[in-house]
């Protein structure tokens, strides 16, 4: 008990001796003398700007908006193999136009899914995971129609030899 007593002691006296030594060069004084001077220095103020306000004028809801006339149709020259979205696409329950993707695979282990996922990343497919429950699906897509869905599909079915089945896209599936 006496040996802790003195050790606290010493300690004590060593900080306070390094709180005498170090303290008058840490405080000299100098940083009074910049602030001083930067209270000293003249402040100028802005230049005010002058603002147009914006003039929105109002919108009668009752009259119907005429469209302006159809622009001339263009000659298609994409290649055959790029496919259009539908020009009337359906909308699905959110408001958005329907979307397909495959479902590729189902694990009960995360570790199989993600090494399948980033094996698709890899080869330059959009795939993604889905977890529900105990269950991790990997998908590959959205595409706009159910024929790039096949085309797909098939294509995957050739490259990995898994063959996925083709279900409609969900946000936040």
């Amino acid at each position: 008990m006496e040996t802790i007593m003195r050790h606290r002691i010493i300690g004590t006296l060593v900080w306070l001796s390094l709180a005498a030594i170090v303290l008058p060069f840490v405080m000299d004084g100098a940083g009074m003398k910049d602030l001083e001077a930067e209270q000293n220095q003249t402040i100028t103020t802005p230049v005010p700007l002058t603002v147009k306000p914006i003039v929105i004028e109002p919108v009668d809801t009752a009259k119907p908006i005429a469209l302006a006339p159809e622009a001339a149709v263009e000659v298609d020259t994409k290649p055959a193999s790029v496919q259009q979205a539908p020009k009337n696409p359906v909308l699905d329950a959110q408001g958005l136009p329907q979307s397909w993707v495959v479902q590729l695979a189902s694990f009960k282990s995360d570790a199989n899914a993600k090494k399948l996922r980033d094996k698709l990343v890899k080869a330059k497919y959009a795939a993604y995971m889905q977890t529900s429950d105990d269950n991790y699906r990997i998908f590959v897509g959205p595409v706009n129609t159910r024929d790039e869905a096949e085309k797909l599909k098939a294509k995957l079915k050739q490259s990995f030899k898994l063959s996925g089945f083709i279900v409609t896209y969900k946000v936040n599936q």
